[in-house]
């Protein structure tokens, strides 16, 4: 009775150390691009002046640059970053929104997500309030957002997609 008992716990322990071996052999570390958040792309995009024509930084993870002016973003330098900094361009209107910035972090930098309320009333032609809340994933927004009817377009996923045998496809 003993003996059968020593015999399954020796037998369970042997099919868990051997379990585990397999786990460390697929263990693998990789970097992300500007996972540090230590780049950071500035764009200053100025506003339509009839909301006020003040010029706004609107940050997004990726190499260390300045753009002006209100061009379409898309991700530089294979950063797979998005956040959730957009520029607007409704009715001819053209609005931004930061709630991702740079925070100095030691000897780096970190994400500072904070979240807000936008408005913009503009002579009958556009009223709206938004909660804008700060946040960074994998992937890329499309802009300029147009209106708020498109909300699920604009956000396009990052997936990286595993073989069976762990290498990326």
């Amino acid at each position: 009775m003993i003996q059968k008992s020593i015999h399954r716990l020796l037998m369970t322990g042997f099919v868990a150390f051997i379990s585990s071996l397999s786990l460390m052999a697929q263990h693998k570390v990789e970097v992300v691009p500007f996972g540090d958040m230590d780049q950071w792309v500035d764009r200053q995009i100025k506003e339509s002046s009839i909301i006020g024509g003040n010029t706004k930084n609107v940050y997004a993870i990726g190499p260390t640059s300045v753009i002006k002016g209100d061009q379409v973003y898309k991700n530089m330098g294979g950063s797979p970053w998005g956040t959730s900094n957009v520029m607007a361009k409704v009715a001819g209107i053209t609005k931004t929104n930061t709630s991702v910035f740079p925070e100095k972090r030691g000897d780096g930098y970190c994400a500072r997500l904070d979240t807000r309320m936008e408005s913009v009333k503009v002579l009958g032609l556009v009223n709206i309030t938004v909660l804008a809340a700060g946040s960074v994933f994998t992937g890329s927004v499309h802009e300029p957002i147009k209106g708020t009817k498109t909300h699920r377009k604009c956000c396009r996923p990052v997936f990286r997609l595993q073989k069976a045998g762990g290498s990326s496809v």
